[in-house]
């Protein structure tokens, strides 16, 4: 799926904060922004503060990302295939057997990411235009105390 890094501190129970790039293979500040986060975790050029928190560094679109392309296949977006359906499990003896019974690549992949998106506290899900654009940054519902005490570390 991804890195997953950890500050020292009890993990049940804590605060995560997932960073995803990718999510369109085309973007390529995303995907570059969760390999340098990555290295400089690793090599201690940054370190998470925060105790109790957990911080997920993860790379969307595996596909779309080899080919450099915004999904795996024409038309396909892993955006669209965040669906309540893709929360529902399906047994890894199915998948193995019928892929046709999960769909696109997409669709196997939000299923794939569900689970840890769905138990995150924050999604910083980094995205790129290919117009002309001053920065913005987009908050899904109202910014509580919770997520500026997130952001602090």
């Amino acid at each position: 799926l991804g890195q997953r890094l950890s500050a020292l501190g009890d993990v049940h129970g804590a605060h995560r904060v997932t960073i995803m790039g990718g999510v369109h293979g085309n973007e390529q500040v995303g995907i570059e922004v969760v390999k340098r986060l990555v290295n400089d975790l690793r090599t201690g050029k940054y370190i998470v503060r925060k105790e109790n928190c957990v911080l997920n560094l993860v790379f969307g679109n595996l596909e779309a990302i080899k080919i450099a392309k915004r999904g795996s296949a024409a038309g396909a977006d892993l955006n669209r295939a965040f669906t309540l359906d893709c929360m529902k499990p399906v047994p890894k003896h199915v998948l193995a057997a019928k892929m046709e019974l999960v769909g696109t690549y997409e669709a196997q992949r939000a299923r794939e990411l569900a689970p840890l998106l769905s138990e995150s506290s924050v999604l910083v899900d980094l995205h790129a235009t290919n117009k002309p654009s001053e920065p913005f940054i987009r908050i899904a519902g109202c910014c509580t105390a919770e997520h500026l005490d997130l952001a602090s570390w």
